[in-house]
């Protein structure tokens, strides 16, 4: 069952949560109490006048009846998805019609035994027990479990009623009165547990903040830690929040975050992701704070409506370049360039926005590869150019426009450039295998023109490459096709798409489970060393 902080009650993750824990509490209790009915009668036929008949006694009736209703729970949920006034509808009928159930029992039990004793225990166990699993608010568990124990004080004075007097029986009214005692102390048991978890999960929620910040959602993971959707408190405009793992915070990881992000906020091409902020918890958690995009990666894209026209290929291509040429021009290799590490969104009325996110794994040009990297196979193999494979510390910005051709190349084809069922398979086709051409694999026409700039990224010798990003740019924008994707079709597949996009955005409602709680700390922000 999913775990719950505290979100609205319109919400629809309270809905899922709501659904999922009554449905498992009902398929939970039935399994119980259908196989406690099984073997207790099953044992019951060993006594030498135990007959078939007794499985169908009123008191067995009433035990199949309250497994019924908790089979008859879990089906309901499970069938189709249920509206929060249903769920809280079936768990209010339902936890009643057991309870009563199990109260009831107490009437078809011999009154010497005391069975109203056991009976409300039962009814007292599953009422604790339903505080505990199923979310409600501890005014809502009084009054549910108030009535719910109604049945089993009748009971208690039914089965008395009926006793024949003796020298050890109490006066008859001492019987419900005990046993409404029981239920007093029980309901005030169920309504505790539900206050002090419902408590629980809203500090939970509490310690999900970060500052000003409220995170949300954890929509990915990069290069160099996780990422959530977060909220400004004051501004309220939705962020986008790194955090460095406990698992990473080794030395090595500090520096390559805190590289990341000071190199990055260097950068201010449009399609740059900006950073806004960045800093540590007084726990040591390294965060920073950047623009959120609402929209897709260019995987996503692709998976979901399949290959790009050639004119939209080359306007997201040329955009990707453009925040290239900048970085290049202050040193920068990104090194992982793939469609998941370039998204597309919308700004300020401008459809088709590319925004090239991750610099995690960057590398800064004239710099000791050991402060950057250790000496490793650094990128995602899919992209990786020759040289990334062969000598990863002589890398220069060819390197990243390798990998923009393979980007290209699945944009048009919706397929990788080089596929294998190992790493090693995929890295030796980047060293030795030639590509097929987008049209050979596709088996259609595609412009020529934009193949041979495409094919000119993916050649093996850095050299036979465009010189930059910049004259990449001018070859894409010499393409015949260059014109055939405008603002107006870009606005036009946006407004068809867009819903798409906002369903498939984290809510800030559904806080995940971070590191502990945080608060921002100034400290560390004039270039301090991490520590």
């Amino acid at each position: 069952m999913p775990a719950l902080t505290d979100v609205p009650r319109s919400s629809e993750e309270w809905r899922a949560f709501l659904q999922s824990r009554v449905a498992g509490f009902g398929r939970t209790l039935a399994a119980f109490v259908l196989g406690f009915y099984v073997f207790a009668n099953a044992a019951a036929m060993l006594h030498p006048l135990a007959t078939w008949g007794d499985w169908v006694s009123p008191l067995n009736i009433l035990v199949l009846s309250a497994g019924g209703i908790c089979a008859a729970v879990w089906l309901a949920c499970k069938m189709r998805q249920r509206s929060t006034t249903e769920l809280e509808t079936i768990d209010a009928i339902a936890t009643i019609a057991t309870g009563s159930c199990m109260g009831l029992s107490s009437i078809y039990g011999p009154a010497v035994q005391r069975p109203e004793l056991s009976a409300i225990m039962g009814v007292l166990i599953f009422l604790i027990l339903r505080a505990i699993v199923i979310p409600s608010e501890g005014s809502r568990t009084t009054i549910l479990s108030g009535i719910t124990v109604l049945p089993a004080i009748y009971g208690a004075y039914e089965c008395h009623r009926r006793e024949l007097p003796a020298p050890y029986t109490l006066p008859l009214p001492l019987y419900p009165a005990l046993t409404a005692v029981w239920a007093g102390l029980g309901v005030v048991a169920a309504a505790l547990a539900s206050r002090t978890i419902f408590g629980l999960r809203k500090k939970a929620s509490e310690a999900q903040k970060l500052g000003q910040y409220t995170l949300g959602a954890k929509i990915g993971e990069g290069g160099m830690g996780a990422v959530y959707r977060a909220s400004h408190a004051m501004m309220k405009r939705d962020v986008a929040i790194k955090l460095l793992p406990a698992d990473r915070a080794g030395k090595d990881g500090l520096v390559r975050f805190e590289r990341e992000v000071q190199l990055t906020s260097r950068l201010n091409s449009p399609n740059t992701i900006a950073i806004y902020d960045y800093g540590r918890t007084p726990d040591g958690v390294f965060y920073y704070v950047m623009e959120y995009i609402d929209g897709f990666s260019l995987e996503d894209l692709v998976t979901r409506f399949g290959p790009l026209p050639a004119g939209r290929v080359i306007h997201l291509a040329k955009q990707i370049c453009a925040a290239l040429a900048e970085a290049h021009s202050i040193g920068l290799i990104h090194r992982d360039i793939k469609p998941a590490n370039v998204a597309l969104c919308e700004r300020a009325g401008v459809f088709d926005v590319v925004k090239v996110l991750d610099f995690g794994l960057v590398k800064e040009l004239g710099t000791d590869s050991a402060s950057t990297t250790t000496a490793s196979l650094t990128g995602t193999p899919l992209y990786l150019s020759p040289e990334s494979i062969t000598a990863p510390d002589s890398v220069d910005g060819r390197s990243d426009l390798y990998a923009v051709g393979g980007v290209a190349y699945w944009l048009l084809t919706g397929t990788h450039v080089f596929a294998g069922t190992t790493v090693v398979e995929v890295c030796s086709h980047h060293l030795h295998t030639k590509p097929e051409s987008p049209s050979a694999r596709l088996g259609e026409s595609l412009p020529a023109d934009l193949e041979t700039v495409i094919l000119r990224c993916l050649e093996k010798d850095p050299a036979k490459r465009h010189p930059n990003a910049d004259a990449l740019a001018h070859a894409l924008d010499a393409c015949e096709s260059v014109d055939e994707w405008s603002a107006d079709l870009a606005s036009a597949w946006w407004e068809v798409h867009k819903r798409e996009a906002d369903e498939a955005r984290p809510k800030i409602s559904r806080p995940s489970r971070l590191p502990g709680p945080v608060a921002i700390d100034l400290h560390g922000r004039d270039g301090e060393e991490p520590t």
